[in-house]
């Protein structure tokens, strides 16, 4: 017969070694998860505060937002301080593998919400953001990421504020989340309650303060020096776009070394002090010998990019760089490009010689543009195409020239594509005239235009053709580019219904194409209940067969 104690659960984990137990506390997604496993057992009591990840993160937009219910937010951030500021300045301590302090809200689709006001940004101090880098530069081995959110104005909290007494009252939902925000309160009292942050470290300031004056408010601009480690493997920082990035000087004594990924976006340069060809240099094999995968996003003020990656450099990403003039990448090993919103491009020479896939979007008419590399491109994921706009050099071309002559050269030059997908748009007064055809001849709609592109896909096996209207110029284009893929199998179209008429419930979508039929991929319901195609897709009739569908 069994007794209650010897039935009583064994607990087979506490005489783990103290690594494996930090080990299996890593794997918890928030530090205070890991600081509330101290009531397991004595054991446990002080597993926490050496923990080799701290990952403190404000999480997703609360449902109804204001000043008060920033409050969760500012307890993740002085936990943070005050942990940080203990794990700094306990000298030998365990190094952290993961430190995240991310500050931004979320949407529910993970992505940062940078435009919305975050009232808990004015908690944020420099002596707080010197003292994270600083522990970040020598005390991180893994990865650090740092999100910080724009530093709110008094207008723009009172105007949020207002905003947000308009909306719906909270659901149970939000009432059971505000005790367990309380909950967590708690927990986290009994850890860092009655600790006071520790000075920052009394080294040069990697952050500044600058305050401007006015009659209104104060404003607040923080200057962010990049930590220089040797040690860090990854790193991604979200500087609010209010902060100015003060970039080191490439060749300081193994920092970088050990980098693979690094993200930077929402982030000010100074490019009268050298900062964009700083960020150049560090970010060049030279620096980074191990660089894997680079992202820049949304930074002002980088008005040249050279970048001489190292042969490891594969993914590298350029977003919304809208001051970027002069663009130069020598990349031996690089597979992917993407180039996106970077509208002032005027030079561009890339040397990619392993290149396989490629973004390039928004990047309309650089002057010069030489890529090494395109013949060896398979997939073009993502294109961009004007069926209207004016040539360039005609009449009042200057500041809105969309001849499509970066697309067109990279259509000539990427020979080996098999796999296209291709934006065609409209420019954004063409909204003035839906539904109607273009008269104007300096236009780039006319047929002639569209009849000189002289393109040779041989490899095409696959097209997506996305936002397309029915009107004369992008039939045109829907036509001509079948005529010039010998190969084609698939092909696939995606209308922009906002561009049809009012009260259009079908679409007359009838192009001959030899081979094959259209048939309709893709349905939606209106709002007066009637359904109807917004995509079709045409097979080949050998690939139609095949697939058992009708030819």
């Amino acid at each position: 017969m069994t007794t209650a104690a010897t039935a009583a659960p064994v607990d087979l984990i506490s005489d783990l070694q103290d690594d494996l137990l930090q080990r299996i506390l890593f794997y918890l997604l928030a530090a205070g998860e890991v600081a509330r496993t101290s009531v397991l057992s004595r054991r446990w009591r002080h597993l926490w505060s050496n923990a080799i990840a701290l990952r403190f993160d404000v999480g997703r937009k609360p449902g109804k937002y204001g000043e008060t219910n920033g409050d969760a937010a500012r307890r993740v951030i002085a936990a943070a301080s005050a942990i940080v500021a203990r794990r700094a300045a306990a000298n030998g301590g365990p190094d952290v593998e993961d430190l995240e302090l991310l500050f931004v809200y979320t949407s529910e689709d993970d992505v940062y919400l940078m435009d919305m006001v975050h009232h808990h940004g004015r908690d944020i101090t420099p002596e707080q953001i010197a003292t994270w880098l600083h522990f970040a530069a020598s005390r991180v081995t893994g990865f650090f990421a740092l999100a910080l959110p724009m530093v709110p104005q008094q207008e723009e909290e009172d105007g949020d504020d207002e905003a947000q007494d308009e909306e719906e009252e909270y659901d149970d939902g939000e009432e059971e989340g505000g005790k367990e925000e309380e909950e967590k309160k708690e927990e986290e009292e009994k850890h860092v309650a009655g600790e006071e942050e520790e000075e920052h470290v009394d080294e040069e300031p990697m952050v500044e303060h600058i305050d401007n004056v006015n009659n209104v408010e104060e404003d607040r601009v923080l200057v962010v020096e990049m930590p220089c480690s040797a040690r860090a493997e990854e790193m991604d920082l979200t500087l609010g776009g209010n902060a100015r990035l003060k970039v080191p000087v490439a060749g300081i004594a193994g920092a970088f070394t050990a980098l693979t990924d690094m993200t930077l976006r929402y982030a000010q340069l100074d490019p009268a002090s050298g900062d964009d060809l700083r960020l150049s240099d560090l970010l060049s094999s030279s620096c980074c010998p191990q660089l894997r995968s680079l992202c820049l996003n949304q930074i002002l003020g980088l008005t040249t990019l050279r970048l001489d990656a190292s042969d490891t450099l594969e993914d590298l990403r350029l977003g919304s760089l809208r001051d970027l003039e002069t663009l130069g990448v020598v990349a031996p090993g690089l597979l992917f490009l993407s180039v996106w919103n970077c509208g002032a491009i005027s030079e561009a020479r890339i040397a990619a010689p392993r290149v396989e896939e490629l973004h390039f979007v928004f990047v309309r008419h650089p002057k010069l543009l030489q890529f090494d590399g395109a013949a060896s491109v398979r997939r073009v994921v993502s294109l961009q195409m004007w069926s209207h706009g004016l040539r360039r050099g005609g009449e009042g071309s200057a500041g809105d020239c969309n001849d499509n002559s970066a697309t067109v050269w990279l259509l000539r030059n990427c020979t080996g594509v098999n796999r296209l997908r291709l934006e065609v748009n409209l420019p954004y007064w063409w909204s003035d005239f839906k539904g109607k055809e273009c008269l104007d001849l300096s236009c780039i709609c006319q047929s002639a235009d569209w009849d000189n592109l002289n393109l040779s896909l041989e490899h095409l096996r696959n097209l997506e053709i996305y936002d397309f209207v029915l009107l004369d110029s992008q039939i045109h284009l829907l036509r001509l580019l079948p005529a010039s893929a010998p190969a084609l199998e698939r092909m696939a179209v995606e209308f922009d219904m906002s561009e049809f008429k009012d009260g259009e419930d079908q679409v007359n979508f009838d192009i001959p194409c030899a081979g094959g039929r259209w048939l309709p991929s893709v349905w939606e319901c209106t709002e007066q209940a009637f359904v109807r195609p917004v995509g079709y897709e045409w097979l080949k009739d050998a690939e139609r067969e095949k697939g058992g569908g009708e030819a």
